[in-house]
C-alpha cells in the first residue's frame, strides 16, 4: 500500500488521503473503509470515501477519503442521509 497523498486540513480538523491499494478484486466501501481505518490508526466510523477508482483489468485500487479528528467534527462538516419514509 502507497500513501499518494496525505494533506492535514486544520481548519476542518481531518486528513485528506490518497491510497493506492493492491488487491484481489474490488474493496468495496467498508473494506476500503477499514484498510484506511488502519493505515491511519483511526476508527472506521471517522472514515468518510469520496471515491474508489480502478483501470479496467488490473488488481490496482485508488482510494480517496477522509479521516476527521472526532465524530462530532464529522457531523459538523459532512451531510447527514436523507430518512427514507
Amino acid at each position: 500500500m502507497e500513501t499518494r497523498k496525505n494533506f492535514r486540513n486544520e481548519l476542518l480538523k481531518r486528513s485528506e488521503v490518497t491510497l493506492v491499494f493492491d488487491g484481489s478484486g474490488n474493496p468495496g466501501k467498508e473494506k476500503a473503509k477499514e484498510v484506511v481505518a488502519s493505515e491511519f490508526k483511526a476508527k472506521p466510523e471517522l472514515v468518510v470515501l469520496n471515491g474508489v477508482k480502478s483501470n479496467f483489468g488490473t488488481n490496482v485500487f485508488v482510494i480517496d477519503a477522509l479521516v476527521y479528528d472526532s465524530e462530532e467534527d464529522l457531523r459538523g462538516i459532512e451531510p447527514r442521509k436523507k430518512e427514507k419514509k
